[in-house]
């Protein structure tokens, strides 16, 4: 299933699909955030088939992240808004933890 097919086969109530697809994806979040506090950083293979590490001695909560500088991306021909992942928040919730948004 496609993420944006849960939200129509929960309505025509396939709930169990549903279910089993949002547990599937909790799954795989908790095993990202276990090898994430295992190795302290977070590893990857860029285009140019080398590898990047970025360290995160620990974990921070999400508005504590939001408060956080915004990545440089001046080096990027398609700069990614950084705001569009978290458009779906309420201004009220940001408001509350006084993340600051353009």
């Amino acid at each position: 299933m496609l993420g944006e097919d849960a939200p129509v086969r929960w309505r025509d109530g396939d709930y169990e699909s549903v279910i089993s697809y949002v547990v599937g994806d909790v799954e795989i979040t908790n095993k990202i955030v276990a090898a994430v506090e295992r190795e302290k950083a977070v590893k990857w293979v860029t285009r140019k088939g080398t590898t990047s590490v970025e360290c995160m001695p620990q974990l921070l909560q999400t508005h504590h992240v939001l408060k956080q500088p915004l990545p440089d991306q001046s080096w990027m021909d398609e700069p990614i808004d950084p705001w569009g992942f978290t458009k779906w928040i309420p201004r009220s919730v940001l408001e509350e933890f006084e993340v600051p948004r353009p």
